[in-house]
């Protein structure tokens, strides 16, 4: 083999040394960083990309509004599939057939896994026995629809119980201020989350009741400095209360509304995305 042959073999080895020991020179001198901060375009592999901020800022844009459109649609198609279902109207019949048939003060919904957001909720059904909400959003990290849907089990929580804001910090996942907020404005409410589950047992959704009339479902007015066998009493009767309106709700759930339920919830996450990430 001549020479020539020889260094032609050599010179892409010989080049690629160069760079390597350009490169490794240039890091540990730092100089490298400061080249690489000024790279502001990338071509390659057919793609072309600028590291600018209104770059940036266009593609942030062009993301946020693809999501919004798909949101929209997905939002759309939900509550259409829910009138179609007749899913509302189940849901009362439902409610009707326990003991909250007749009583005032209290309002209850179902939500399902948001189609989109993998660590959000999505409430699907307006409030009964009066109200809207309808497609709000919720993370499947806080409060206690959260927290039933993580854990897949019955959540209660009354005034009786004595639930501290440190709780809803540590449990519930709610910032100082959420917990602030809601201990002052909900201390006196009762609240139930209940998973729901499919035939095969396999949990689709949370039932949510909420009830600020305590005098409407028998429980006595709560005192403001209570005797420790007052509080204990009060806590029984709160959480019998509850645990009767649970049974009571998965029983007529199964009976009336798991078969509609199912579906619904099966067709949406075989038709919509599911970002791994939680909405911004």
């Amino acid at each position: 083999m001549s020479v020539a042959n020889q260094l032609s073999e050599w010179l892409p080895i010989l080049w690629f040394l160069a760079a390597v020991i350009v490169v490794l020179l240039l890091w540990a001198s730092g100089t490298l960083d400061k080249v690489m901060r000024r790279v502001t375009k990338f071509d390659g592999f057919g793609l072309s990309f600028e590291f600018t901020a209104e770059s940036a800022q266009k593609t942030r844009e062009s993301v946020q509004t693809s999501l919004s459109d798909i949101r929209v649609a997905i939002t759309g198609r939900l509550a259409s599939d829910v009138r179609a279902a007749n899913l509302q109207e189940t849901f009362r019949a439902v409610l009707k057939a326990t003991l909250l048939n007749g009583k005032s003060g209290w309002r209850s919904t179902i939500h399902i896994q948001d189609p989109l957001y993998a660590n959000q909720l999505v409430q699907l059904l307006d409030y009964l026995p009066n109200g809207d909400g309808a497609g709000r959003r919720f993370s499947a990290r806080a409060g206690i629809i959260g927290l039933s849907w993580r854990l897949r089990s019955t959540q209660m929580w009354n005034q009786s119980s004595g639930v501290s804001e440190s709780d809803l910090i540590q449990m519930w996942a709610m910032t100082e201020a959420e917990a602030a907020s809601r201990k002052a404005k909900d201390g006196k409410k009762l609240f139930l989350a209940v998973p729901l589950l499919d035939p095969n047992g396999a949990r689709i959704a949370v039932f949510y009741f909420d009830a600020a009339d305590r005098e409407a479902f028998g429980l006595a007015p709560l005192s403001s400095n209570p005797a420790p066998d007052d509080e204990v009493a009060a806590d029984t009767a709160e959480k019998n209360l509850l645990s009767t309106i649970e049974s009571q709700v998965v029983n007529e759930y199964e009976k009336r509304m798991r078969s509609k339920l199912t579906a619904l919830v099966e067709q949406t996450a075989k038709t919509s995305p599911l970002v791994q990430q939680d909405a911004q």
